[in-house]
Formats: C-alpha cells, sequence, structure tokens
C-alpha cells in the first residue's frame, strides 16, 4: 500500500528521485534477508561441527566455550570444529559390562503387505517376545527384539517362456532378538535354551501368543532360528533404556534447531547423566553420549522429531564400530517420522526475493 501511494505522488520531474527511492528500498530489502541468514549461522555452536552452510567463526566457537566448566577449554581448530582439551579428565570408571544373548527367528507368512503390517504392530512385536521369554524362561522386559519383513519374488520355472509368467512371492516377518541375561541365568543356559526349542514348539507359543492380536487368524510358520551369538556390552545403568555400543549418527543431514537434534554438553559426564538430561528434555526421543569418539571430543546430544532413529534401520548418516560412542533409545517409546522443513530465515529471504520482483516490475511500469 505505501508503494502504491508513493508511486500515485511522484510527479513526472520527480520521476527519478521516485526511482531511486525504490531502488533503495530493494538493496535494503536484500541486506535484510542476508543479514538474517548470516544471524543463523553464526548462531551455529562449535559443537555442531557437521551442520551443512554453517559459517562457524572463532568468536563463536569462543561463545560455545563458555558453556564448559572445570579444566576443560575450548579452543578454534579451523573453521568449523572444537577441540576439548582435558575433557577425558574427568570421565567416571567403566559401569560393569551386561551380557547379552543374539538371535534371529523367522517366520514366513501369506504375502507381502501381511509381513509388513506385522512388522509395524507393537502388539505383534509385543507377542515376539513374549515368545522367546517364555522359552528362554527370561522375564519379558529383558527380551528386546526389532521387526523387519522381507519380501521376495520368484518365477515358476515351468511357466519360464509362458507370456503370462506368474510370479510366487515368498513373504517373512524377521525378529532380531537382543536378550539382556538376568541375574541368576547365564548365558550358555540360555542360548542352550534357545538351541533346544523345536521350532514348532517355539511356532505354537507365538501363535497362541498372537490370538490378542489383529493376526490371530494369519498362518505364521517358524521356518528358521539362528544359533545363539553372546557379546559383552557396558551397562547404562538407565531403566527404560536399549542402548547400541558403537553406534552413532553424523549431525551434518540434521537441523540443529531443535528439530532434530540438540547438543546438552560437550563436557565429560556418565551415560547415566546424559540418559537422565534426556529423560527431563520435552521431546528427547534418543540420546547420543560420547567420551571422545565420533564428534572428536565428549559429547551428550539429543535426538528429536525421529532423526538418527537406528532401531528403525538404516537413518541418515548412520556409522557403527565408533570407540566411546553410544546411542541409546527410549524402551517402549514411539519415534516421531523425520521430516525437514525450511527454516524461518529461508523464508524471509525467498519473501525478500519475491517483494523485489515485484517492485523491480512496478518501477518498470512507472518507467514505461
Amino acid at each position: 500500500t505505501n508503494i502504491c501511494v508513493l508511486l500515485q505522488n511522484c510527479a513526472p520531474m520527480m520521476l527519478q528521485t521516485c526511482h531511486c527511492i525504490l531502488v533503495g528500498l530493494v538493496i535494503l530489502q536484500f541486506t535484510t534477508a542476508g543479514a538474517a541468514t548470516t544471524t543463523a549461522a553464526a548462531t551455529t555452536t562449535a559443537a555442531a561441527t557437521s551442520t551443512a552452510g554453517a559459517t562457524t567463526t572463532a568468536a563463536a566457537t569462543t561463545t560455545a566455550a563458555a558453556t564448559t566448566t572445570g579444566a576443560t577449554t575450548t579452543t578454534a581448530a579451523g573453521a568449523n570444529s572444537t577441540t576439548v582439551a582435558g575433557a577425558t579428565a574427568n570421565t567416571t570408571a567403566a559401569a560393569a559390562a551386561t551380557t547379552v544373548v543374539k538371535t534371529t527367528a523367522t517366520v514366513s507368512v501369506p504375502d507381502c503387505a501381511t509381513a509388513k503390517n506385522m512388522s509395524q504392530d507393537a502388539a505383534v512385536k509385543k507377542a515376539f517376545e513374549k515368545t522367546l521369554a517364555t522359552s528362554t524362561g527370561v522375564p519379558e522386559e529383558k527380551v528386546e527384539c526389532k521387526l523387519t519383513h522381507k519380501c521376495t519374488s520368484r518365477r515358476l520355472q515351468a511357466e519360464m517362456f509362458d507370456s503370462k509368467r506368474r510370479k510366487l512371492a515368498s513373504a517373512s516377518v524377521q525378529a532380531a532378538y537382543e536378550i539382556t541375561v538376568p541375574p541368576g541365568k547365564t548365558a550358555a543356559g540360555v542360548s542352550n535354551s534357545i538351541t533346544s526349542t523345536p521350532k514348532n514348539t517355539f511356532q505354537a507359543s507365538l501363535k497362541n501368543n498372537l490370538a490378542t492380536t489383529s493376526f490371530r487368524y494369519t498362518n505364521v510358520t517358524v521356518t528358521d532360528i539362528s544359533t545363539p551369538s553372546t557379546f559383552s556390552q557396558p551397562s547404562s545403568a538407565l531403566t527404560g533404556y536399549t542402548c547400541y555400543e558403537g553406534q552413532g549418527c553424523y549431525f551434518k543431514p540434521y537441523l540443529q534447531d531443535g528439530t532434530h537434534f540438540v547438543i546438552d554438553s560437550i563436557t565429560a559426564m556418565t551415560l547415566a547423566t546424559c540418559g537422565q538430561r534426556c529423560s527431563s528434555h520435552a521431546g528427547c526421543e534418543a540420546f547420543e553420549h560420547s567420551s571422545d569418539g565420533l564428534h572428536g571430543q565428549a559429547t551428550c546430544a539429543f535426538w528429536k522429531g525421529g532423526a538418527c532413529n537406528i532401531p528403525g534401520g538404516s537413518p541418515l548418516s548412520f556409522v557403527t564400530g565408533v570407540a566411546k560412542l553410544r546411542t541409546c533409545e527410549k524402551k517402549g517409546g514411539k519415534r516421531s517420522t523425520l521430516t525437514f522443513t525450511t527454516s524461518k530465515c529461508q523464508r524471509q529471504s525467498i519473501l525478500g526475493v519475491v517483494s523485489a520482483l515485484i517492485w523491480a516490475f512496478l518501477i518498470s511500469v512507472v518507467t514505461g
């Protein structure tokens, strides 16, 4: 409206002056949009070393250093990294290790759609866990499984040269189990219980447990139960979390503005302390703890908005086999759907360009 009034009031002799004012407004708009983008980049902390497009300055790194305490110091390392000196000095002794037994059960189902739906059903997951708990004599809360589905197609050999070739689909649900060996049990005893359970016995128990789900009439056949394997992992000393040793995600593809992750601290702390902070932080779906592993420094970070969903399978920038790194997921917690949205600064910049184009069009109309 202000632009229209300005254009109406411009007399022919003042046309050049009016033109200059409008050009000035265009330049001011672009400058403001650029400033907004620069401000967003400047607020990126040094800990988020992989934020795409961010220009982290030494001054910004010094600001991040203000969050550290004790003997921990932060220094600029290049343009976008932070080196923490003495961060491991306060690390407490490692917690006692827990013993975990792993095995996988493969169950064939009638079709691919059924396999997919079963693998995503919480009640079915519970039925699978209860089945193995019964077979091993281990409490249900000590049994955790991840369900996935597999669907492959094969042609009937007899119809290989038929113009109307028919395909048969082989659909199955796979349950990857992790059993935390409880007091009073041994890994050898749990493993022996698994290997000594016949497949038809496991199958009958599974069908009985599925009776309370929407798949109670689904025909299921246990085709394989893998040989159990045993390994030790440091105890998280946390109730309600499942921790993945040596696994995590790089920050780079995710949004640091609280949408996908929050760096709670770059000061060394115990796994339990990081977990307690996640529990009290709104929106924290999982946390990543590193004494000096993946990100080159001590890190306690919270994953939000479906980011780094390890149980979901193949998250963005996933890494494994990293020493001193653990990602812990809330047991029974529902993960959000990962989405990427345009930031506020980006929206302002886009609006600024659109406004500039409108002004340029008005100028061309006035000047004829």
